[in-house]
This record gives C-alpha cells, structure tokens and sequence, in this order.
C-alpha cells in the first residue's frame, strides 16, 4: 500500500496440497526487530546506489527472525545478493553456507570481503539474473533470498522448477512485480507462508 517501502514474503513448497496460496498483495506491519550481537556492519559499494543502507540493515534483521522455523538452513542461495546484507547475517546466526549471485561486479567484491570479515563460507559470482545465467550451483538450497530490484524476479521465478528450494524469503519493492512473481511460484507449487510490511 501506500507509504510502504516493501515487504518480504516467506514461501515454502507444499507437498501435499500445491494449490494452496493466499494473495501475495496482503502486509501486516512487522514489529520491531532485534540486531544481532556484536558488530554487524559491513563494507558497502559506494556504485551499489539502488539498495539503501537503512532499509537493508531492516531487511536483514528481518529475514533473520523470519528463517524456516523446521531448522536451520544448512544452504542458503542468494539471488540479487548485493553485498550480502540478507544472507549473511543469517548465515553467522545459523552456520549456513551462502551461495550468491548479482549483477554489480563492485559488490560482489563487497560481498565476497563482508564473508570473510565475517567467517561465513560463502561465495559469490557476478551474474545477470534477468537473463540466462548458470542455475546449477544454487539447485536445492534449504532456502532461497530473492531481493531483486522493482522490475521483479520473474526470470527467475518461472524456472523456480529447477532450483527447487525448500523455502524462499522474497523481498518485492514492486507490489505488481511481486503479486507476478507470487503467481508463478504458486503454479509451481509453492504456497505464501507469511507477509511483513516493511517501511
């Protein structure tokens, strides 16, 4: 709605029952979050203009307390990865290892230095993710991090057969691109599990 930022949308794929899917367009308002411990910052590329630092460190603490509750993901893939502001954090909460994509070479640097800062066995390739790209390395993570630009994720979404993840946390800043995008998850089995609001 007006005034809103984005949202995430936490998805996982139904074995039993793929027709079921509420409407992507819901959001609740999202409490307060809580940081991690200690020194979370991380090195940001100054070229890396369309994602803001306060609404990233938001997003991050939230895809954190939003992470599959029937364990801890032992693999996390990371598509529009920037600098890694989502995935690593929630890597050093859980141990995962995270596998990144972005089209921006300076941060995928940045993200590539944010891992080793913060002892997370991680890497990260330059790609462009609206076109063909080598989808074999992120097939079958326990979990998925989609936070494209406004123009959506729908390349991606509509080979979500392939990767097959067990849960995706989607961040849309886009309502149309995402209610897209929810849609062709949705045809490929997976079901919304929750909305948040973001500002």
């Amino acid at each position: 709605g007006p005034g809103l930022g984005g949202g995430t949308v936490r998805i996982s794929r139904s074995q039993r029952d793929n027709r079921a899917f509420a409407a992507g367009q819901a959001a609740y308002q999202r409490p307060g979050c809580s940081r991690p411990e200690g020194d979370g910052r991380m090195q940001a590329d100054s070229g890396d203009v369309h994602r803001r630092a306060h609404r990233q460190e938001r997003r991050a603490d939230c895809a954190r307390s939003g992470h599959p509750r029937t364990g801890k993901p032992g693999r996390i893939a990371d598509l529009f990865c920037g600098i890694g502001n989502l995935s690593l954090p929630l890597a050093v909460a859980t141990g995962a290892e995270v596998i990144g994509a972005e089209l921006n070479a300076a941060s995928v640097r940045a993200a590539t230095a944010n891992a080793k800062k913060l002892a997370v066995k991680a890497s990260f390739a330059e790609a462009n993710l609206f076109e063909d790209f080598d989808v074999e390395p992120y097939i079958g993570a326990d979990l998925l991090l989609l936070d494209p630009p406004r123009r959506g994720a729908k390349r991606i979404c509509s080979q979500i057969s392939r990767l097959l993840p067990r849960q995706i946390i989607m961040i849309s800043c886009d309502s149309a691109a995402g209610a897209r995008d929810g849609q062709l998850l949705k045809e490929h089995g997976y079901r919304l599990k929750a909305v948040r609001a973001l500002d």
